[in-house]
């Protein structure tokens, strides 16, 4: 087994019900050589007291357990703040309401970066989205992706494609180089993105390998802070804003990356989130953000998909504002009679 150590940060707020999963885990795992640093970023439930509580067992495992506390900053924050703390070679950050799934998983990962050759400095594994409270499986994501990633990863990411999959606990990274391409500071927002900002440098230089097993469990629960903060047409159009500016800046800071290329990808990543900003206005069926969305795709040069372009123009439009919503009302009548009927 290999001596190197595994810094693990894990940013926790108001998950005191379900830290202890994801702390069980992480004391049952093979691997021996790993320090823990959780930051409690302004938790207004039991999340410190658990946290406290778990120090001792920590060191009986032999592994180095840190807890810190700020005020509520949001993810990135706490996860900036942690990354100049850590000592490892490897680097973890976890979800506090997810949990490892595998007892090996960490050793696992580590063996798959120690075997591989130079040219890959991140490892990842499948992972299952599992229901709380049962825990039954939803899916598994990555099903059917390569062992070894292809060069599209990079990508995948930014632009959602080819099955890509977000999940933070999944990835581990290579401290030394994340360090060379991040200096360990990240730009931070109460919104995160933290995962765009420390994997996107990586993998813009170096290969990821894919585990093809589901070593993590990400927990699909509806009462997640992340969830419910965002409904509304106002709100998911600020939300698209701060993520084009998280996604804007993380690209921005990469090393290496020519200026024209980086002109090309911040250009593609204005069309993606104007088509997003005008998608949003067209699922809430509100003609102010869609003639907002259309002027803004128009001023930034965002060429729209026909169709729904078209569509956006008819929610803008008073009247047709009024057609839209009546045909929608429709459509949602002639399923549930098709579906009764069905029965």
């Amino acid at each position: 087994m290999s001596d190197k150590l595994v810094s693990v940060i894990t940013p926790c707020y108001n998950t005191a019900q379900y830290l202890p999963r994801l702390l069980d885990s992480l004391l049952r795992q093979s691997y021996q050589h790993m320090e823990v640093i959780a930051v409690d970023d302004g938790s207004t439930d039991d999340t410190m007291t658990v946290l406290s509580s778990y120090a001792k067992r920590f060191e009986e495992k032999g592994y180095s357990y840190q807890v810190l506390h700020q005020e509520n900053q949001g993810q990135s924050v706490a996860i900036n703040r942690a990354l100049k703390l850590i000592h490892g070679d490897y680097l973890l950050w976890p979800d506090s309401d997810d949990y490892y799934a595998s007892d090996e998983a960490i050793e696992k990962m580590v063996g798959a970066l120690e075997r591989s050759d130079n040219s890959f400095r991140m490892v990842r594994s499948q992972v299952k989205i599992v229901r709380d409270p049962d825990l039954q499986p939803i899916k598994t994501e990555g099903e059917g992706r390569p062992y070894e990633e292809e060069s599209t990863l990079f990508d995948d990411m930014i632009f959602y494609r080819n099955g890509f999959y977000f999940s933070s606990g999944v990835y581990m990274v290579d401290v030394v180089t994340l360090r060379e391409l991040t200096d360990m500071d990240i730009y931070t927002t109460r919104l995160g993105g933290q995962n765009w900002q420390l994997v996107l440098p990586i993998l813009y230089h170096y290969r990821c390998l894919t585990i093809a097993e589901p070593l993590y469990h990400i927990v699909e629960r509806s009462s997640s802070h992340s969830r419910g903060q965002f409904v509304g047409v106002e709100k998911e159009t600020a939300r698209n804003e701060a993520y084009r500016s998280i996604l804007y800046e993380t690209l921005s800071r990469i090393k290496g990356m020519p200026e024209a290329q980086l002109k090309d990808y911040l250009q593609r990543v204005m069309e993606k989130f104007d088509l997003q900003r005008l998608a949003i206005a067209i699922r809430s069926h509100d003609k102010l953000y869609a003639r907002i969305a259309l002027e803004e795709a128009k001023t930034h040069g965002t060429q729209l998909p026909i169709i729904i372009h078209a569509i956006g123009c008819l929610v803008a439009h008073p009247l047709g504002n009024h057609i839209y919503r009546a045909y929608k009302r429709l459509s949602v009548c002639l399923r549930n009679i098709i579906s009764r009927r069905d029965r």
